[in-house]
């Protein structure tokens, strides 16, 4: 069961996205952060690809998904 910060709860069903990967760019914050929880909530395992390590590394966490801190063109793995 995912919970959202605004109290809203989803998961248990299988959903459409269950068993795929979704890489998200910018998703530390705003938009992106949308998209991650969006897609987690259907199911995909999420790997937020951001600048913002500390950012990303929380929105990874609270979804079960991954950071991955892409810095100047090379990726460094959290």
């Amino acid at each position: 069961m995912m919970r959202f910060e605004d109290g809203r709860e989803r998961g248990g069903a299988a959903t459409r996205f269950e068993g795929r990967v979704a890489i998200v760019t910018g998703g530390a914050r705003g938009i992106g952060e949308a998209y991650v929880r969006a897609l987690a909530a259907e199911g995909a395992h999420v790997v937020v690809a951001d600048l913002e390590t500390a950012a990303g590394e929380r929105v990874a966490e609270q979804v079960g998904g991954q950071i991955f801190n892409v810095d100047g063109g090379h990726v460094i793995r959290s």
